[in-house]
């Protein structure tokens, strides 16, 4: 496993859902203050590739079109630093109302709209990043923090789909920048 996994996995993270990369700009504030699941995310690709994404960037605008990551088809072509979102079985429908927009130099022109429509920002998905390796039944391994567990931690997909409210891959995004 890449080293950077195996540092994030032992730094002592902690989970807090307000601080996504809104409000967490870096390693150090995240251990200070905890991060959430899209906030460890961003967090990740920086360490990993270097990637600065925008910090209006959350959950449903990355899973929703935008200039800076694009849609995998199938688990089978599933590469280190994609992000996988899971859900419940039905989630809500106001998570389908907001579609990000952006402008010419990328950069979000309706995050308020968003805002808005999410409320609390609480979009019903939950981030997890591929960790480029396979457990030992060939199921991929992703890196994520949750509520759960309260910190950094490498599961199985299977295993962590086993939960009702993660029990449906909806999307899996990697990034173009």
């Amino acid at each position: 496993m890449n080293s950077v996994f195996n540092q994030f996995l032992n730094k002592g993270f902690k989970y807090n859902f307000q601080n996504g990369p809104d409000v967490i700009t870096s390693e150090e504030q995240a251990l200070e203050q905890g991060v959430n699941c899209i906030g460890l995310m961003h967090l990740l690709l920086k360490a990993l590739f270097d990637v600065k994404l925008p910090r209006n960037l959350r959950v449903l605008e990355i899973y929703n079109e935008n200039p800076y990551f694009k849609t995998i088809a199938s688990i089978d072509n599933l590469e280190m630093g994609d992000i996988l979102f899971l859900g419940k079985r039905e989630l809500s429908d106001y998570i389908s109302q907001y579609i990000p927009q952006y402008d010419e130099n990328k950069q979000l022109t309706n995050e308020n709209e968003g805002s808005t429509i999410i409320g609390d920002k609480h979009a019903g998905y939950h981030t997890v990043m591929y960790v480029g390796e396979k457990d030992s039944e060939g199921f991929p391994l992703v890196i994520d923090i949750e509520k759960i567990t309260d910190a950094v931690k490498v599961h199985s997909l299977e295993r962590l789909m086993e939960n009702p409210r993660y029990e449906v891959l909806y999307k899996i995004k990697r990034p173009t920048v």
